[in-house]
């Protein structure tokens, strides 16, 4: 329950990011055109998923040394704090959680990023927790997505539709094994770290 519950709010978050640009970019004339694709509200999640996925094929992980990794920051971390105030129920609910903790995730990994650059055991914990916020990222995308596409015919009915249960459970699967891979590419890395710096001292 508490699982539907966080990806009904995601949706409802997602939706939010749709009216504020169609406001901010004053396309009046164009708004039915959004509502009916629904051709933004994951702009930013589809961003940021896009630059994770460059980072992947580029160097197995979210590298935050390059381009792609500090935009997949930025608009992660601009989506899930704008997020919090957000909510189609009142008070601080399974939404905001939602929300909050991928914030958290992202802003740990940036900080490991930022202060542990020496420690090789930090890479460890870094590289887990954008894979895993990625992969949370991928919740409400796939929500969005199901519930919506085709236009007329969506694939799920609503967020309780098995189809999106299972979808959640392959990405589930794919992402233990993006992070077992990056665990032993991180330990490979070390060990020649490790191995360099002895030679140096001797």
């Amino acid at each position: 329950m508490l699982f539907h519950g966080l990806c009904s709010e995601s949706v409802t978050t997602t939706l939010h990011y749709r009216n504020i640009f169609l406001k901010i970019i004053n396309v009046k004339n164009r708004k039915n055109e959004f509502i009916r694709f629904g051709s933004f509200p994951h702009s930013y999640w589809s961003y940021s998923t896009f630059r994770a996925v460059l980072g992947f094929i580029s160097y197995g992980k979210i590298n935050l040394k390059v381009l792609s990794g500090k935009l997949y920051f930025y608009a992660t971390a601009i989506t899930s704090f704008t997020a919090l105030g957000i909510s189609k129920q009142g008070g601080f609910n399974a939404g905001h959680v939602f929300s909050l903790f991928i914030l958290v995730l992202v802003t740990v990994a940036y900080w490991l990023h930022a202060t542990k650059k020496s420690s090789t055991k930090a890479r460890y914990f870094e590289n887990f927790l954008w894979s895993f916020s990625f992969f949370l990222s991928l919740v409400p995308a796939v929500n969005e997505t199901f519930t919506r596409v085709p236009i007329g015919h969506p694939l799920a009915k609503d967020i309780n539709d098995p189809i999106i249960g299972q979808t959640l459970l392959v990405l589930f699967v794919l992402f233990i094994i993006v992070a077992v891979f990056q665990y032993f590419k991180q330990k490979k890395i070390n060990t020649k770290l490790g191995a360099e710096l002895k030679s140096r001292v001797q």
